[in-house]
């Protein structure tokens, strides 16, 4: 077939979109469009690499200042609270889920300390460790004023880093496909995103297969936001401004109940209640689906900044059994950078339909 656009080498002929790079071997699919090309698509391209190290710090030098043109990044005027030196160089990494914010790395030129901007200098282990006082992980009102401090954009939502966005829903949209090829088949009729957000998922995922989508979103603010953007879409159904721990709308039924990085906001009891909940409320093969990040070990990591928690995947399961639901679909989140915890898509069904 002939190429609907006139590109260089290293664009897709077919959407336009720049091409991911070439591998070893193989062929090459765009993101965009997933069309696949021959490795002649680059033409007589040439790619070079450069590998940049850090540079090694002389703990001899100890009490040296930093110089703005020595260090490896934007020097603002903050006392080191190791060295005690007056001036510190600082970079933002992603550490944590594509929906959280960034952690900030402070430098100088005797110590590398990770500090988190929000977390109390004098904190105990315990605190610093995801432990408070009386045991508890999760923190309702406290995650409640976290997102509170959080604008409500796209970039808000994925936690500064807005180009997962695509690659986001390009998996979801094909594991959402793989869902209506089974037999029987759940509706298209209504589905329900849980902890929406600004309904980022509702507009570019749920609203292309549905006739009618319901969000629930805690955040009033990312609630308004929500209704404004989707009010023009034809799809949008009721906003629910509630926590996924209270929600019980027993009236409704839905044939997909999505819900996408809010789970470890949720209380383990709360959570296992929330399931059997919206279990009840779907229609005849309706179908529980869940993408969420998961540690890669057995332990399960708490983050005291929002009042969240990341489950091990085993763990997980075992809530979905206490919650007598069954896993009928899973796969993992691809092409995410690695410094992000392993993102997996899994769909359910109860047990006892």
């Amino acid at each position: 077939m002939e190429s609907r656009i006139n590109v260089t080498p290293g664009f897709c002929p077919n959407c336009g979109s720049i091409l991911p790079p070439l591998k070893s071997q193989g062929s090459v699919i765009c993101f965009l469009c997933s069309k696949e090309f021959d490795p002649s698509i680059f033409g007589r391209m040439e790619v070079e690499y450069t590998v940049h190290f850090n540079k090694i710090i002389d703990k001899r030098n100890k009490n040296k200042e930093v110089n703005e043109e020595e260090s490896e990044g934007p020097v603002v005027e903050r006392k080191c609270l190791k060295c005690g030196n007056n001036k510190m160089s600082y970079a933002t990494l992603q550490l944590r889920s594509a929906d959280e914010g960034q952690t900030t790395y402070r430098v100088t030129p005797s110590k590398f300390i990770l500090l988190f901007l929000q977390k109390n200098k004098n904190m105990s282990e315990e605190e610093k460790n995801g432990k408070t006082d009386d045991g508890s992980e999760v923190t309702y009102e406290k995650a409640k004023e976290y997102w509170q401090t959080i604008e409500p954009t796209v970039c808000g939502m994925l936690g500064g880093l807005p180009e997962v966005g695509f690659l986001d829903i390009q998996a979801s949209t094909r594991f959402l496909k793989l869902l209506f090829k089974f037999k029987p088949a759940p509706g298209r009729n209504r589905a329900l995103d849980c902890g929406a957000g600004i309904g980022r998922v509702s507009k570019n995922l749920l609203m292309n297969e549905f006739q009618t989508v319901d969000l629930i979103e805690q955040d009033e603010k990312f609630c308004q936001k929500a209704r404004e953007s989707l009010a023009n879409s034809g799809h949008l159904g009721e906003v629910f401004n509630v926590g996924l721990q209270d929600f019980n709308e027993s009236d409704i039924k839905y044939d997909v109940v999505w819900s996408q990085w809010v789970l470890g906001h949720i209380e383990e009891p709360d959570l296992i209640q929330f399931f059997k909940r919206v279990s009840k409320m779907l229609n005849k093969n309706g179908i529980i689906v869940v993408k969420e990040n998961f540690t890669k070990n057995n332990e399960t990591i708490v983050d005291e900044i929002d009042s969240s928690v990341t489950r091990p995947r085993g763990h997980f399961k075992k809530i979905l059994k206490e919650s007598n639901l069954k896993i009928i679909k899973e796969e993992r989140q691809t092409n995410f950078p690695k410094s992000l915890f392993p993102v997996y898509m899994l769909a359910m069904k109860p047990i006892n339909k």
